[in-house]
């Protein structure tokens, strides 16, 4: 996913890997995964942060609060 991408931004603040979008970043996306292979309580802990970044920026109110935003910004 490239670096400026939004959502790469997301996908950190979860604890997750973010890669170039080419081959030369599969070594280190299988390192990440093969460390949460060996490590157990961290990727629990990266499925709760993910989760926790989930129900933050994707709830139905901030949805609703976003939406909302963009459609005053619009009537302007």
């Amino acid at each position: 996913m490239p670096e400026e991408n939004a959502a790469s931004g997301l996908v950190r603040r979860a604890g997750g890997h973010v890669g170039r979008p080419d081959a030369g970043s599969l070594p280190a996306a299988a390192a990440w995964v093969d460390e949460l292979l060996a490590a157990p309580g961290r990727r629990d802990e990266v499925g709760a942060e993910a989760r926790d970044l989930a129900e933050q920026e994707f709830s139905l109110a901030s949805c609703a609060d976003r939406f909302e935003s963009v459609l005053l910004r619009s009537a302007r």
